[in-house]
């Protein structure tokens, strides 16, 4: 926790820094953006505990749609070379299925359809480094988790027949997250494609778990894609 919030402390002072330096180089021109774009992600398969012996699992994960919404500073700390400290705003969603079925016993079998969600205010600091037609971007990113959730759809086949149940774990309510999550970023940017606008696209790799095992299952590490539209303010 310690190093958390000294980790958090730093990204935040990032801004005042790279003004100091930007004093030092009149010839450079500190430019402020906002950006919102949709992002596609994907969770890691570690969301249910293990099966119970003599039962088999097949499992699948998809990317689903959510928003990404930023706003952040482009400051020049040399001809190529520019450090971007950004505050933004995620809504981050996933699919999973997960399918079970008793190995000596094929009529026994359930599968559960989940559908996770969460919300998170982050704090990112990107280098950028320009070539001739885009920008090399990447960084690290830290994030407050606001909610995290799952709505799960079940379905079990038994000798009774079958039955389907609704239902949703929130673990922020139950306090059952990680309180923040710690990702890396990856990815291509141009700011001035036209004037004032421009655009990126990134790859967000995630370090660490949204939550812990709560009723047989969890939130793991989230991985996926960000486009951004950006104009300059």
């Amino acid at each position: 926790m310690k190093f958390t919030k000294t980790l958090l402390v730093a990204v935040m002072l990032a801004p005042n820094l790279l003004f100091a330096q930007k004093m030092k180089d009149s010839t450079n021109k500190v430019c402020f953006f906002i950006a919102i774009g949709p992002n596609l992600t994907k969770a890691s398969l570690a969301s249910y505990t293990p099966t119970e012996p003599g039962w088999g699992r097949k499992t699948s994960s998809t990317y689903a749609p959510g928003l990404d919404i930023n706003f952040f500073v482009n400051v020049p700390l040399g001809k190529s070379v520019s450090l971007r400290p950004e505050l933004g705003f995620s809504l981050l969603n996933q699919k999973q299925l997960y399918s079970d079925s008793k190995i000596i016993d094929e009529e026994l079998s359930s599968n559960f359809r989940d559908k996770q969600t969460e919300s998170q205010i982050a704090l990112t600091t990107l280098l950028s480094i320009a070539t001739k037609y885009f920008s090399i971007d990447f960084g690290p990113s830290a994030a407050l988790i606001m909610s995290a959730k799952i709505n799960s759809v079940s379905k079990s086949i038994g000798y009774n027949g079958v039955m389907t149940q609704k239902e949703q774990i929130d673990f922020k309510k139950d306090k059952k997250d990680n309180g923040e999550v710690f990702s890396g970023l990856l990815g291509l940017s141009k700011l001035h494609i036209y004037k004032n606008f421009g655009a990126g696209l990134y790859y967000t790799i995630g370090f660490s778990d949204y939550t812990q095992y709560y009723q047989i299952r969890k939130i793991a590490k989230v991985n996926g894609f960000v486009l951004q539209l950006a104009i300059g303010l």
